[in-house]
């Protein structure tokens, strides 16, 4: 079809490639850059049957906690006092000290290593573009595949946050990373229902 706009598709892929960044929370969006990881051994539960899968609940967290942290830093440069900001998820979840500073640290190592998968996705989505200017197909030409390159990136940051989730586990026992768990899950689940677009991922 003469005209046909490749936009959609890239879009799409932009979508998979980028982990769903700038999704609305309740009215907030996560930073642009969020999180979600290069294969090892995964528990079984790393996707439920209903719900929002693990990785993309745990990058759609990760990413909004980075983004308020961000903005919390901007604000306190301003002598801004922003600990509601900065303690938002501590006390959302009720976490100690000890669970903020390692749920904090985990994010932020998951994230620096996602931003980087993600600036590769990018970068193969600009020269798919490139390859059809203004976003026209030829006369005859097919509806292109997304490339295989940028199904490999989006597998690689969904093993990341679940390496970084399988971390959580280790660092702070079955019994305390169950509560993180559930209380992670059930957030995003309950801000984002009826997202038809996430729970289809």
């Amino acid at each position: 079809m003469k005209n046909r706009r490749i936009a959609v598709l890239l879009g799409v892929a932009m979508l998979a490639g980028l982990g769903l960044a700038g999704t609305k929370l309740g009215g907030r969006s996560t930073a642009a850059n969020s999180v979600s990881q290069p294969p090892l051994a995964v528990n079984a539960d790393s996707k439920e049957s209903t719900g929002v899968p693990k990785h993309i609940a745990y990058g759609l967290f990760f990413g909004e906690m980075i983004a308020l942290k961000k903005k919390a830093t901007e604000r306190e440069k301003q002598g801004i006092k922003s600990d509601g900001m900065r303690d938002f998820h501590k006390v959302r979840g009720k976490l100690s000290d000890y669970e903020s500073q390692v749920l904090d640290q985990v994010a932020s190592e998951c994230n620096d290593k996602v931003v980087k998968i993600n600036d590769q996705a990018r970068a193969t989505i600009n020269r798919e573009r490139a390859r059809h200017p203004h976003g026209r197909l030829k006369d005859g030409e097919p509806l292109p595949l997304p490339p295989a390159a940028l199904l490999q990136l989006e597998e690689q940051r969904k093993q990341t946050l679940l390496e970084a989730r399988e971390q959580l586990r280790t660092i702070l026992g079955q019994k305390d990373f169950d509560r993180i768990d559930n209380f992670i899950q059930q957030d995003i689940e309950a801000r984002t229902k009826g997202s038809s677009r996430i729970r289809q991922q």
